[in-house]
Formats: C-alpha cells, structure tokens, sequence
C-alpha cells in the first residue's frame, strides 16, 4: 500500500503509480531467460573482412564525415564508481592487509606502484596525511597505509570516485590523462566534422561538477572545437527494491527506497540526441593514447559499414514502395548477405508479407563489434527466435538471461567463439522512430542484494545494448581483441595497451 508520503515521492520522480505496479509484478515472476537457437560465429551471425575490404569501409566513413552538416556523436556510459576496481584492496583492508598473499591485486599493485599514471597525485597526498612517500611506506612494508590512501577517503577515495575521473594512464613527457580525457583524444580522431567533435557522457548527479571542470579544460583539441554535453540518468527510470517476500522495501526513515534501473535506463539519454551517426563505447574501454590508431581504424570501419548499409537499406525501402512483391527478393538477398537470415516467415497474403518487410527495414539499426572470447565476462552474440515467428534474429545476451539448468543451452553458451567490448555504431530516425517501440521488456533483470544488512531483490531494466536494442535491425562484425582494453581491477592498467610504448 503507497502512504501519500510515496506519492509525493513518485511524482518528484516523475514515476507513476502503475509503474510500481507493474514493477511488483516483475518481482513475483521468475526472470525470463532466453532461448537460444545457436552461437553466432564467422560466417553464421558474424561478418569478417579482409584488411583490403577494412580499407574500403574506412573510406566510406571518411567521405561520409567530410559531408557538410553531418553530425556524429560519442556516446560514453561514464557513471559508473570505480568500486569493483578496488573490490580486493577493500578485503585486504578489511583483514588488516597484515599478509599480502591472499590478495594477488594488492601485492601486484605495491609491486609496480610506480607504474600507475597516478603515482604522483598519491605520492602527495601520502606526504601530506603521513609525512611519507609512497617509496617509503612501501619499503617499510605498510601497504595498508598506501592502499587506504588510494581507494578510501582516507585519501584520494578512487573506489567511490567515477571511473571517468581517474587516471588512466601517463606519457612520456610526464602528462597524464584521466578516462574520461582519453575518449575526447581519442574521438577527436574519427568523429571530427567541419572541424567540430560533439561528445555526449551520462554521469552520476554528484559529479556534474567534476566533470564540467574537467571538461572546461578541453574548449579544443588538436585545433578542432569539442562539444560536450552531459546528462544525468532519469529518475523516472528508478526502481524500487522489494524483499524476499517481495515486500516493498523502506529506508530507515520510513521512504521508498529507490535503484537506479541499471544501463537500459540510458535507452532515454540516448533517444534524446540527435546525429546522423552515434558511435556508443564504455568509459573503462579505452587504450592509451599510443594505439589510437588502431582503435580508430576499426572505429571509421564500423562507421564504413553503418554508412554503407545505411545507404542499401534506404534504397531497399524506396523500391519496397514503388514496387512491393517485386523488390522482396533483392532484399531477402541482402538479408541473407549482412544479416545470415536464410529462413523466412510465411505470410497468407503478398500484403501482409510486403507490410512486414516494410516494418522489419525501418528500424533503428545497429553496427556492434565482436572480438574472440577468451574469457572476459559478459555479454555475446546468440541467434534467438525472433517473437512467436518460426526464424531467428541476431542478439546480445548475457549469461544471466541463460538457463544454465538446461544443457542444451548450456552447450549453446560453452560453444560461443565472440564477445561482446560494447563497441557500436547505430543509426536511428529521432523524429520517426521511439526507442522504447523496439525493447523487449520481458529482458529484465532481478539480482540479489543487500541493504542494511537484509537481503533484498533489486530491478533492472533491460540492458541498453541487450533488451533495450532486442528489435533493432543488427549486424555483428568481427574486430581485433587489441581494440578491447578494458579497467575492470586497478591492476589492468599495467597491461599493454594502458602503458605507453616502450622506446
């Protein structure tokens, strides 16, 4: 039952009380998973190119963005805290950090502590809490004391701080970059028109500051003007947490308590822009600025292939229009070549099968990158029955969305060659198409949690790149594992692609 304390909570929200309804309702059922037909792999759900054709998309791209009045944006999830980074240094400290042997990311971080790109921002403020340098605690074995400076607000609270806003990595003239300054460099290099580069980053409310000032630095960049904008993720796309008798859960003071409805809330932030093109990666997936050109390559090739299917799919829909029957074949061909489709729904009338193809090209659409798995949690790419129709689409699942009971399913999952970095091109009509008409709302999540010491389930929307994208048109194409660089542990900067090259 809602107080009127509740009411007046949900309409500051913008949330109405129907939605909390239906919320409950999610709860009471058991999460869906979904049904997967079979992996997709190269040449079954997976498009691979030879480096010539690679060249030939990358120019698409480049004549595509020197047209007058295109707009691409980037668009970075950048909310995110860095807790998971630092989730061992947080054990360590709550054991005493007495031995080190049981906590492999801690003794590994003491032991290259000097190759982090914020070594000096630390050292100063161990100077000025404990009148120490980093050397000198670590020489006298006190990591404790240099772990708690780095992760805690004992210090520079890096494990509550937003990854955006860390230091990723540093060069060779002594200048470091945060993540979040690493994507400007780094977009700078494939999605500048007319010497304009628009930037879109969500961030977590109480830090729209840090972020403003950091981004006031970068009015310019290698002389083109950077346009950066930053939203907030609705709170009308909070949810609410309920028991393990699916009781709604309060605060200590008696208020509904509220969770943020995870990444598929992002579905309204990114309705909201308007760009011919948006290129969508996460804040933590970003190399150092010494391989750019790799992962710019493949960037401008992802945005080759858009431009190019783009073009055939507005051709396909003009001749849909001015022929119907007679163009299905041409494009039953083309989705069979970009989109591996080879089996099709049957229609009772030639009307109802043109209306469908009508509906089935104009959708948004969607480029998304695959690298090999090679053991990276996540999400991959599945054929899955498409609604009630006897053929199957292209989708990104999670192995939460898996039966892991059932084996076949299982057997499915273990045979999957790709995984998803989050590395996309899309393409949506702002004013023609509403993104929530193509989510898949029984794509929810339901996790287990804990709030003042209770267990509680929490919600989660469907996944901006899973659900929330389910209907999209999509193409999976296969990119090098090296464009993959993701800090999900402090101590994945000490890889490669995060340290600068050596001379």
């Amino acid at each position: 039952m809602l107080t009127q304390r509740d009411k007046e909570l949900l309409a500051k929200k913008g949330i109405d009380e129907k939605n909390i309804e239906y919320q409950l309702s999610l709860f009471r059922k058991r999460t869906p998973y979904m049904k997967l037909e079979r992996p997709a792999v190269v040449d079954d759900g997976i498009l691979k190119y030879a480096d010539v054709e690679i060249e030939k998309f990358v120019i698409e791209y480049d004549n595509f963005l020197s047209e007058r009045g295109k707009k691409v944006v980037k668009f970075v999830p950048a909310s995110g805290a860095a807790t998971r980074m630092f989730k061992e240094f947080f054990a360590c400290l709550n054991a005493g950090c007495t031995e080190l042997s049981g906590f492999p990311q801690v003794k590994k971080y003491c032991d290259n502590y000097r190759r982090f790109a914020f070594y000096e921002k630390l050292n100063a403020v161990l100077k000025q809490k404990t009148g120490k340098s980093q050397d000198e605690l670590v020489e006298s074995r006190d990591c404790k004391t240099v772990i708690s400076a780095l992760a805690t607000e004992f210090g520079l609270d890096y494990g509550h701080t937003p990854k955006g806003l860390i230091e990723f990595h540093k060069y060779r003239d002594g200048s470091v970059r945060t993540a979040f300054e690493e994507h400007l460099y780094e977009g700078v290099g494939h999605i500048s028109s007319s010497d304009k580069a628009y930037f879109h980053f969500t961030v977590s409310p109480e830090f729209n500051e840090d972020f403003e000032k950091l981004a006031s630095v970068y009015k310019t960049l290698n002389e083109t003007e950077l346009i950066i904008d930053f939203s907030n993720q609705y709170h009308s796309t909070d949810t609410v947490a309920v028991t393990e008798n699916n009781e709604l859960v309060r605060t200590p003071d008696g208020e509904l308590l509220f969770r943020p409805g995870g990444h598929g809330s992002l579905l309204k932030n990114l309705a909201s822009i308007d760009a011919e093109m948006i290129f969508v990666k996460n804040i933590d997936n970003i190399s150092h600025g010494d391989y750019f050109e790799t992962s710019v390559r493949y960037k401008k090739f992802l945005g080759g292939v858009a431009v190019v299917l783009k073009k055939k799919i507005d051709e396909l829909r003009g001749k849909l229009d001015e022929e119907g029957k007679i163009a299905l074949p041409e494009i039953k061909s083309f989705l069979n070549n970009y989109y591996f489709l080879d089996t099709f729904p049957q229609f009772a009338t030639e009307n109802e099968e043109v209306s469908f193809y009508k509906y089935f090209l104009d959708r948004p659409f969607r480029v998304v990158g695959m690298v090999k798995n090679e053991g990276e949690p996540g999400g991959g790419p599945f054929w899955v029955r498409y609604k009630d129709m006897n053929f199957s689409t292209l989708q990104i699942v999670e192995k939460s969305q898996i039966d892991l009971e059932d084996a076949v399913q299982r057997e499915i999952l273990e045979a999957s060659t790709h995984f998803n970095p989050v590395d996309m091109v899309i393409i949506f009509d702002k004013d023609r198409h509403n993104l929530n008409d193509f989510v898949d709302n029984d794509a929810y999540f339901i996790s287990n949690k804990s709030y003042e010491g209770q267990n509680i389930k929490a919600l989660e929307w469907p996944g901006l790149w899973n659900g929330s994208m389910s209907d999209w048109l999509t193409v999976f194409v296969e990119i090098p594992l090296e464009t993959f660089n993701p800090v999900k542990v402090v101590t994945d900067l000490l890889k490669k692609y995060h340290q600068p090259v050596s001379e």
